[in-house]
């Protein structure tokens, strides 16, 4: 894809209720450095109230982890950012270590754009491993963007700045 086609496609993506860009104040304002795309259910996921105070707090501190990403914060380190696979098929965690601890799983489709396409508690991956959610992400992906695979790059190549520049 072009990238005037592929910003198209997200578009229309987004426009069908496929994907939902993460941070609406920053888009499109240049001060936006990175851009992060959520499947639906990491949408609804993210967004929670929560029913307590400390779910409150919670999920406050989980959209802070992703607004700091999308501002361009320093994530070229696996405790925030981790390869899954050893990199071989492009798939990335973000890495939520405040308790409760959590995963969100997706890939980079360009350099500095994200789409998180599944999460999960890091206890229940621990319980069964990460093929059911690689599976899944997989096919979510490949239902997304069928012509097109996650890049396969390093991380610090990833993290830079995206350009929208079209």
């Amino acid at each position: 894809m072009t990238k005037k086609s592929t910003e198209a496609h997200l578009k229309a993506l987004h426009r069908a209720g496929r994907l939902a860009h993460y941070d609406q104040t920053l888009w499109p304002d240049d001060t936006c450095l990175r851009r992060l795309w959520l499947h639906p259910t990491v949408e609804e996921w993210l967004m929670s109230d929560g029913k307590t105070a400390a779910e409150q707090r919670w999920f406050a501190q989980a959209r802070a982890f992703f607004r700091a990403f999308v501002a361009g914060a320093d994530f070229d380190d696996d405790d925030m950012l981790k390869a899954l696979s050893e990199g071989k098929d492009g798939l990335w965690e973000f890495r939520i270590t405040f308790l409760p601890q959590w995963r969100i799983v997706g890939g980079f489709l360009r350099n500095g754009e994200f789409i998180a396409l599944a999460q999960a508690k890091r206890d229940d991956l621990q319980k069964s491993g990460f093929g059911p959610i690689i599976k899944l992400v997989r096919g979510r992906w490949k239902s997304l963007f069928p012509d097109q695979a996650p890049l396969l790059s390093p991380r610090s190549t990833l993290l830079r700045e995206f350009d929208d520049d079209i």
